[in-house]
């Protein structure tokens, strides 16, 4: 009795041990894990960055499919209550399920209760447990993938707009030369013939130099679609665009008026 009771209290001290392991792992590891029973809901014991994740506290007992709901696009959470139907079902392989699996990287939404102010991208992978022959569990990891598909975004539009640039700078090269020294020397005269007059407006009269500013522009942008100047006549409707807010503004003042100016000169620097 007395060495069954050592052996008793020897595994309940591996237990415990094992316990507080893992519990020290599940505070400190950077990703969602946690288990799903049959009727997906959510195991007492999963690691804290769970609910940093989904901006949740007390995960424990909580409905997995339920959970998503408000947090989804409809489609995408039709979509994941379709698959989770066969999470557990023996008759398709794993590997088949995991191909299906709609929320390898989707986009959840503030449902009002967050604190996150903007949606977040997210990206769920899901594991059986096996246990006697049979799917016991669904062990779940979710990871924050926010940082990467915003930063990948920005690549792509980076790389859209430099090819953008480029296919336009190659049609300056096409240019007549002389027509295309013309129409530069005539327009980089009378676009800074615009900051003059600013200079020389002595703070007044800017309903007047927005017109003045506005046919001067126009102008520019007609005759640079003319000799397909696409990357000049593109930055001359961005001052157009910044004219035309200006013209329902009440109230000009100085200070609107240097957006303009800038933009002009972003302009004669091409």
């Amino acid at each position: 009795l007395d060495h069954y009771l050592q052996q008793s209290i020897q595994l309940l001290s591996d237990k415990q041990y094992l316990t507080a392991q893992a519990e020290i792992i599940f505070a400190n590891v950077n990703q969602g894990i946690f288990l799903l029973d049959q009727d997906f809901i959510i195991d007492s014991f999963y690691s804290k960055e769970t609910e940093s994740i989904f901006d949740e506290e007390s995960l424990a007992k909580t409905n997995f499919l339920t959970l998503m709901k408000p947090k989804l696009m409809q489609r995408d959470q039709e979509a994941l209550d379709l698959f989770a139907e066969h999470l557990f079902n023996p008759e398709i392989r794993e590997d088949v399920v995991n191909r299906l699996n709609p929320v390898s990287q989707v986009e959840i939404f503030n449902d009002g209760n967050s604190s996150d102010i903007e949606n977040r991208y997210i990206g769920f992978t899901f594991s059986r447990v096996i246990k006697d022959g049979k799917i016991y569990r669904i062990l779940v990891t979710v990871l924050d993938e926010t940082e990467n598909v915003l930063m990948q975004r920005k690549i792509q539009e980076a790389e859209k707009r430099n090819k953008k640039e480029s296919e336009q700078l190659l049609a300056i090269l096409k240019v007549n030369p002389k027509v295309l020294s013309e129409y530069l020397d005539a327009t980089i005269s009378s676009l800074e013939g615009i900051s003059v007059k600013y200079e020389n407006s002595m703070g007044t009269g800017f309903d007047e130099l927005l017109g003045y500013t506005f046919t001067i522009v126009h102008s520019a942008k007609g005759n640079a679609s003319l000799i397909n100047l696409k990357l000049v006549e593109d930055k001359l409707h961005k001052v157009e665009n910044s004219i035309a807010d200006l013209k329902v503004k009440a109230d000009l003042e100085g200070k609107n008026f240097l957006k303009i100016i800038y933009e002009v000169t972003e302009v004669v620097s091409i």
